[in-house]
């Protein structure tokens, strides 16, 4: 079983660019969170999350070349995936910024789609060494 390092004694582990004060902050992972969503099902979270683990560097790399070629709507509808998994694994800061991503690649908001494509990996770099996985 894997180790959850830094977090709390309730599962959860706050960002660390987010001050842990500020209740409105997104938390970085929330294992009791997702555990609760899966009614206690662990044998379904690993599996689920093994899937996220190997899922998620595809979607970047078909995400990225989307970008480069300004198909919007294919980096719409990844960051919608990644979006739905981080937040069923338990990784709410990743969730939050895939959700940004999307928006902004709806809202065909160039600008905004460049910082996500960017700042949406470091989430998911960040939320990895929370869960205590080597980066892809």
């Amino acid at each position: 079983m894997r180790e959850d390092p830094g977090e709390s004694g309730d599962g959860t582990v706050k960002s660390p660019s987010q001050p842990t004060n500020n209740p409105g902050t997104s938390l970085v992972y929330d294992k009791a969170r997702a555990l609760a969503d899966l009614e206690g099902d662990t044998e379904t979270y690993e599996t689920v999350l093994n899937m996220f683990l190997e899922d998620v560097p595809k979607l970047f790399e078909e995400m990225h070349a989307a970008h480069a070629v300004g198909d919007l709507p294919v980096v719409c509808r990844h960051a919608h995936s990644m979006k739905s998994m981080a937040r069923m694994i338990g990784g709410q800061a990743m969730g939050d910024q895939a959700q940004a991503l999307e928006t902004a690649a709806e809202e065909k908001n160039a600008a905004e789609v460049a910082v996500g494509i960017v700042k949406l990996p470091m989430a998911f770099a960040t939320l990895q060494q929370v869960l205590g996985v080597s980066a892809t």
